[in-house]
């Protein structure tokens, strides 16, 4: 990760991005790195799985997806132990929502709430994290009352 991340500050540093809107760079910049890679990142339970509706329980990490979030959050809102948490997101999730047909959000309490949004490929073959991020109290009051995560 952390060679990915200087990769993407050196292209960041390059003047052909001056004064370009922000979604045309990271665009740019992502067709520009990523390259295919990916890195596990964690472990469905036989219950998420299911619910997912996937055949595999390995959650991967896209170079691509990393890029975007370095890109759209900066390396120091993401460190790399945002996604070390990921196993105890998963493993210790108090709530759990249903986005779409391929997605599922696990929130889990340690302290502060993470969120963790992992969603399968279409064929159903692989799992890939979309996102990890805090949480609040707010947020999982309101998704409660709405009905939109159920205790896990």
């Amino acid at each position: 990760m952390e060679r990915i991340a200087a990769r993407v500050a050196q292209e960041m540093a390059t003047p052909q991005y001056a004064g370009r809107a922000p979604r045309e760079v990271s665009a740019a910049i992502r067709r520009s790195l990523a390259s295919g890679e990916r890195y596990a990142v964690g472990v469905l339970d036989a219950r998420a799985q299911a619910r997912l509706g996937a055949a595999s329980l390995a959650v991967w990490l896209s170079d691509d997806t990393l890029i975007k979030q370095m890109l759209h959050h900066g390396a120091d809102e993401l460190p790399a132990t945002g996604y070390l948490r990921l196993q105890q997101v998963i493993d210790g999730a108090r709530y759990v929502g249903v986005a779409g047909d391929t997605r599922l959000v696990f929130f889990q309490q340690d302290g502060d709430w993470a969120v963790a949004v992992i969603k399968r490929t279409r064929d159903g073959r692989e799992n890939y994290l979309v996102s990890i991020r805090k949480g609040s109290q707010v947020e999982v009051d309101r998704s409660v009352r709405a009905g939109t995560l159920t205790p896990w």
